[in-house]
């Protein structure tokens, strides 16, 4: 019988990792964990946390210039980079040593370098080899590589996240979550801020209406969304950088900086996943609905990394981690249910989405109707002089159940939860809307939305 070094290694430390490591450690197995960079994975350091707390002034400044003229006037009011991103640092700083910490009270020995599969059940970790009985690929994922000329004058959203000034003038490749979200927190920063997107709309995750009814909105206040512009050439002179696009809308775009927002690839290169027979493709390496590689059994995978049916979400890659671990433990039992999970666009109005689209809920052949409309003349909206808020909700037309809701507007980001809960418990319209919700509350919108 083989001897193994470990029971398991697990290879990455964000959400999906915690949610395996230490799961399988508390089970007293011998439990070893690799990682290349700091330990802590990509939301804690570099994603969802710095961005929202980056965000937090970007909320202020909008408040404030929402309600000039209605009552509030700042005219001094400013954002200091720095000190934001000081403020940011106290976060983001103490994860990596915190994180050690953990690890080791819990028995977990960490390897701090890359890991490349070898022949033999060989795991090699900057020259350190062992021989675990089983992996756990937790990788996340990375920034995709554009194929342009000059591609190497782009800052990455990790870059972008460390800045120690705020260029004056900022270019954003992409209209997705990574480049909308950024931009929004550049422009009310005071950033002369653009964003170039190769689509006829951003955001393609969420409703395409609300998605153009937000670029509307941006265009109006200075933010500007360019579209159908692909990024083509980068060049670097002594007057900064410039950006050549391609398209219909053909242009050079002159900026201080310019960021690569546009899109994130499973984070597998140089791992030889080819010597231990793992099956993997462009969307990550291959599992079943256990969490598991169709190719190697002793091998499974969650998060950003894997081709599952789950969105890249950190909720999602933590319940994936969660899955994989109890099918280690137990034997492949557990399975993950998708239903109601929600996603939110942090851009200020927010962009929100659960359940059914559109186009899914005809490719399934159902049955139903939409409520939709805009809500900027109700009291949520008006008493912050909001301009820019719809709905979309999709409802079963036999069983009265909410199939899907896309929100954009003022705390869509919290709303959505309310529809995420009602699509997973199964309810009908009629249900939610006997809710004595709490007035006036953004909350008891809900009930304007369903009809």
């Amino acid at each position: 019988m083989a001897e193994f070094s470990h029971d398991l290694l697990v290879i990455g430390s964000g959400p999906a990792a915690s949610s395996i490591m230490y799961r399988c450690a508390a089970a007293d197995w011998k439990v070893a964990v690799a990682e290349d960079r700091p330990v802590g994975g990509t939301c804690a350091l570099r994603g969802c946390s710095p961005k929202k707390i980056l965000l937090a002034a970007s909320e202020a400044m909008d408040w404030l210039e929402r309600m000039k003229g209605n009552g509030v006037d700042a005219p001094e009011a400013r954002v200091d980079w720095a000190e934001l991103m000081e403020f940011k640092r106290g976060f983001t700083d103490p994860i990596p040593g915190n994180d050690r910490k953990k690890i080791k009270d819990a028995g977990i020995e960490l390897f701090e370098g890359r890991a490349r599969f070898e022949a033999n059940g060989i795991v090699d970790i900057e020259g350190i080899q062992i021989t675990p009985q089983r992996v756990a690929i937790v990788t996340g994922a990375r920034p995709g590589t554009l194929g342009i000329q000059g591609e190497e004058h782009l800052l990455s959203s990790d870059d972008f996240l460390e800045l120690p000034e705020l260029p004056k003038e900022i270019i954003f490749i992409g209209g997705g979550y990574i480049s909308m979200e950024f931009a929004t927190i550049a422009y009310h920063a005071g950033a002369d801020v653009t964003v170039v997107h190769r689509g006829k709309y951003p955001l393609k995750e969420f409703d395409p209406e609300l998605s153009l009814a937000l670029t509307e909105y941006y265009n109006s206040i200075g933010l500007r969304i360019l579209l159908e512009a692909e990024a083509a050439s980068v060049q670097k002179t002594t007057n900064g950088f410039f950006l050549n696009t391609a398209g219909t809308n053909e242009r050079q775009l002159r900026a201080g900086a310019i960021v690569h927002g546009a899109g994130r690839v499973p984070n597998l290169d140089g791992m030889n996943l080819e010597a231990w027979g793992i099956e993997y493709s462009g969307r990550g390496v291959t599992v079943n609905e256990f969490q598991q590689s169709v190719s190697n059994e002793n091998v499974y995978a969650a998060g950003d990394c894997c081709a599952s049916p789950g969105v890249p979400l950190t909720p999602v890659a933590g319940r994936e981690g969660r899955t994989a671990a109890l099918n280690m433990l137990e034997g492949n039992t557990h399975t993950l249910d998708y239903t109601g999970c929600a996603s939110v666009a942090f851009t200020l109005p927010n962009v929100a989405s659960v359940g059914l689209t559109v186009k899914q809920a005809q490719d399934q052949g159902l049955k139903y109707r939409i409520n939709k409309g805009s809500g900027e003349r109700w009291l949520s909206s008006r008493r912050i002089n909001a301009k820019c808020s719809a709905f979309k909700v999709l409802v079963e037309e036999e069983t009265d159940r909410i199939l899907g809701a896309h929100l954009l507007g003022h705390e869509a980001g919290e709303i959505i939860n309310l529809f995420a809960l009602a699509i997973r418990a199964g309810l009908t319209v009629s249900q939610v809307k006997e809710t004595l919700w709490a007035y006036p509350t953004r909350g008891s919108d809900l009930n304007r939305m369903l009809g």
